[in-house]
């Protein structure tokens, strides 16, 4: 998981590097990662230590997933999201130590936890 507003920040940096640049320069990509490896467990508990109360995690059957999210978004959409998660259970989405550290130079700090990310909003939405 990454921070919204490390993606936000990284993009502006590239930008503006890109725009201040005497000659145009070569394609580079960046993985936009958080520094945590993650499962729906611990972003349950995450959520419930940010918020201040319990969050059930609704577990890995995506076939109930995807019932639910047809009442919701059209049939295409909700299978189209099923087979994403069923790839993220099967492969993770970890970040390797080259993506944090690609991604750490161009910020020019390391990139935020999702824990800081869910605090932070917690505390945004409790003052809204």
């Amino acid at each position: 998981m990454v921070d919204i507003r490390d993606i936000g920040e990284a993009a502006a940096i590239e930008l503006v590097r890109r725009e201040q640049a005497a000659a145009p320069l070569g394609r580079e990509t960046y993985a936009l990662v958080g520094p945590d490896g993650l499962t729906g467990e611990t972003i349950a508990a995450t959520w419930s230590a940010a918020l201040g109360r319990a969050i059930r995690y609704g577990g890995d059957d995506l076939g109930v997933m995807e019932h639910r999210m047809k009442t919701m978004l059209p049939a295409w959409h909700a299978l189209d999201l099923r087979l994403m998660f069923a790839r993220y259970q099967s492969d993770g989405a970890v970040a390797t130590a080259g993506d944090i550290a690609h991604l750490t130079k161009l910020l020019g700090r390391a990139p935020r936890s999702y824990a800081a990310f869910a605090r932070d909003a917690a505390t945004r939405w409790a003052n809204s």
